[in-house]
């Protein structure tokens, strides 16, 4: 069975599970810092959205990390 948490837009998910395979999306909450601390902000949701499936980053399948140009 295919497990979905829920993103914050609707239709949304922001992590998909599936037996040992996990697919997690993220952005920087914060898009108005530098891409240093927009990278580490998305890291650390990458890291957020596996702890809630009790995974880490050793079962991440494919993660897309998105950065805006300042």
């Amino acid at each position: 069975m295919i497990e979905r948490k829920s993103g914050i837009y609707d239709g949304r998910s922001k992590l998909s599970a599936y037996k040992y395979l996990v697919w997690t999306v993220a952005t920087s909450a914060d898009t108005s810092v530098g891409i240093e601390q927009q990278t580490l902000l998305t890291l650390a949701t990458i890291e957020a959205n596996l702890t809630e499936l009790s995974s880490d980053k050793s079962r991440i399948v494919s993660a897309q990390v998105y950065t805006r140009s300042t």
